[in-house]
């Protein structure tokens, strides 16, 4: 299965992904060309930028990735 899919498949069960997410759970670095490969393909994805505070207490910004489903 490529990258891409892996990304499709865990969407699809998942509807978010964000790139930590990625990585910790499927070892993939690159989300962020899967995700326009994605959206080539015709596929609604969404984007947002979430703030959390880490535990060191600073605010860290990532973007989190929803599959629209219609």
């Amino acid at each position: 299965m490529s990258q891409k899919e892996e990304i499709l498949n865990y969407l699809t069960n998942y509807s978010t992904i964000n790139s930590f997410e990625c990585y910790i759970k499927l070892q993939i670095v690159d989300l962020q060309h899967s995700i326009y490969e994605l959206r080539k393909e015709g596929y609604k994805i969404t984007d947002k930028w979430i703030q959390k505070k880490n535990k060191r207490g600073r605010t860290i910004q990532f973007k989190e990735y929803r599959l629209e489903v219609e």
